[in-house]
């Protein structure tokens, strides 16, 4: 288990296990089980009502995971019967805690004596964090004299313990440092990483050196962290000319690069832009240099990227990407030819979309612009449109869920009937995303839990999908979900119908108690209807 991650998962009885491996600039993080009480996945749901045989195997919640100075792993097990939502139903903090070791364990933690440099060394080699803690802060006080100890374990063949005493070596002053430097062998990506983390957290006067080093690294995950230290540096010229040369290894694919390039180049993009692309021709660029152009987002690009959209010879996909490209950049040059390339391409799919851009950027970044205006035809924007999901105050004579529970229900039936929550819901992959996706809902929760959100739409409303009740100006009520703040708000209201609204035309706004959904009064559901979409979400995956 070196180097494992454990992530709890009450909802699923399972802790789950990671090895983080290197790819690419980003990390795969393959996970199994490392331990469950439900192998074969038999869910009762997140919720259930009592324990009863039938329910063991989802009577396991973890809640949290820790690793003992003895090297034991340390369980919780969480016992409130609700999982998730804000129903918590434990009132005695019941539960309990496992240790995980193997068999014919005794557990005994080890005496440690930190007064001395061995001891100290003991201590940060623990499996507990608390207790290397201790090692660390001692060794640390320590200084220089605790550098040859420090060395020893630098080139442990645990790659673990290797990492803690040169993350430590590097905070113990120059010749700390200097030791990190000049670590002897062929190191691992991770310990090269590791290594340049330490100088950089340390400010080690040769950090820029490593970095001149590490940028041509054939590991894409060490040029990555040599463009996160360089965010923070001037546009110097070995600066610009370092990320020019993390911007020429990237692949054209690996998005975790990409994106450390960008961080790196931040403040600097038009200075990187230029040496990217001297003496190259727009039309010429390669795939990989019209993505690294795409993340710099800066206005210099915007006459090269013009080029490329209105480039016949090139191929519809790099003409739409530097489309693309130019919707991102915040400049009345980028405002202006995006308008351009609405009036005046040839290409419909191209005018279409940047008129697209033109007018969804008009309330946005480009607000000082206007580009909207700019468009044949003008902007021509939608006029609000009222959005009322009404409260119908009409006693349910439906009966209780329980009753509801007890009818035989027919999936078959039930899908015929959840074409009623399609407009708001996606269910197997049709669908509107107004309130919670509900594929696969029905398998996590069990059936009393399913029924009463139908019955009882505002009893429990989901994180994220709180409704808002906003009165424009002219008298307008609109209901909806907020999906961006600012100015303007864009919300999302029933049927999917997204709206931008300037903050100008708001005269009032608050939270709603209730929810958006529709009572099965409004829906016109019966009872059997109920059960029928009961089961029916019981077996959509």
């Amino acid at each position: 288990y070196r180097g494992l991650v454990m992530s709890c998962e009450s909802a699923k009885n399972v802790v789950f296990g990671y090895h983080p491996a290197l790819a690419g600039a980003g990390f795969k993080m393959e996970r199994f089980d490392f331990i469950t009480s439900n192998p074969g996945r038999k869910w009762a749901g997140a919720d259930f009502k009592g324990r009863s045989n039938r329910d063991l195997n989802t009577w396991f919640r973890p809640s949290d995971v820790t690793v003992g100075p003895e090297g034991a792993v340390y369980l919780a097990d969480w016992f409130d019967p609700r999982v998730g939502g804000h129903g918590t139903q434990d009132r005695t903090l019941s539960g309990t805690i496992y240790r995980i070791a193997p068999k014919g364990f005794k557990p005994e933690v080890p005496a440690l004596d930190l007064a001395t440099t061995k001891g100290q060394i003991a201590a940060l080699r623990s499996p507990a964090i608390n207790t290397r803690y201790l090692g660390f802060t001692r060794l640390k006080k320590g200084g220089e004299k605790s550098i040859p100890a420090l060395l020893e374990l630098a080139t442990d063949e645990n790659p673990y313990l290797e990492a803690r005493a040169i993350w430590l070596l590097a905070q113990l002053g120059e010749k700390g440092g200097t030791a990190v430097m000049n670590l002897p062998g062929e190191a691992s990506p991770q310990k090269r990483i590791t290594t340049f983390r330490a100088l950089r957290r340390a400010h080690h006067p040769r950090t820029m050196d490593l970095a001149g080093q590490l940028v041509h690294d054939q590991s894409p995950a060490v040029r990555r962290e040599v463009a996160f230290y360089l965010r923070n540096e001037p546009a110097t010229p070995r600066v610009i000319d370092l990320l020019l040369t993390i911007a020429q290894g990237y692949d054209g694919t690996d998005r975790s690069y990409l994106e450390a390039f960008g961080t790196g180049a931040t403040g600097k993009e038009g200075a990187v832009f230029a040496v990217l692309v001297k003496g190259v021709k727009a039309r010429d660029w390669s795939a990989a240099t019209a993505g690294v152009v795409w993340r710099l987002k800066t206005p210099h690009a915007v006459p090269a990227l013009r080029e490329r959209v209105f480039l016949a010879s090139l191929n519809a996909e790099s003409r739409m990407q530097a489309l693309e490209s130019i919707a991102f950049i915040r400049s009345l040059s980028a405002a202006d030819a995006m308008v351009d390339i609405a009036n005046l391409a040839s290409d419909k799919v191209l005018s279409e979309r940047a008129a697209f851009w033109a007018k969804w950027n008009h309330d946005r970044w480009w607000k000082s612009f206007k580009p909207g205006d700019k468009l044949e035809g003008g902007n021509a924007r939608p006029p609000l449109v009222a959005v009322v999901t009404p409260l119908v105050q009409v006693a349910s004579k439906l009966p209780s869920s329980a009753e509801i529970l007890k009818l035989k229900g027919d999936a078959a039936r039930g899908k015929l009937a959840a074409a009623r929550c399609i407009t708001c819901h996606v269910i197997g992959g049709v669908g509107v995303d107004v309130g919670p996706n509900l594929t696969g809902f029905g398998q996590r929760f069990p059936k009393e839990v399913i029924a009463k959100s139908i019955l009882e739409p505002s009893a429990e409303i989901s994180l994220g999908f709180e409704a808002q009740h906003l009165v424009t100006k002219e008298g307008l009520d609109i209901m909806g979900v907020v999906l961006a703040e600012g100015d303007p708000i864009i919300m999302k209201s029933m049927g999917g119908l997204t709206q931008s609204i300037p903050a100008s035309d708001i005269k009032s706004r608050r939270k709603m108690t209730r929810s958006l959904m529709f009572s099965p009064a409004q829906l016109a559901l019966s009872a059997q209807d109920v059960a029928d979409i009961v089961e029916y979400l019981r077996t959509e995956e």
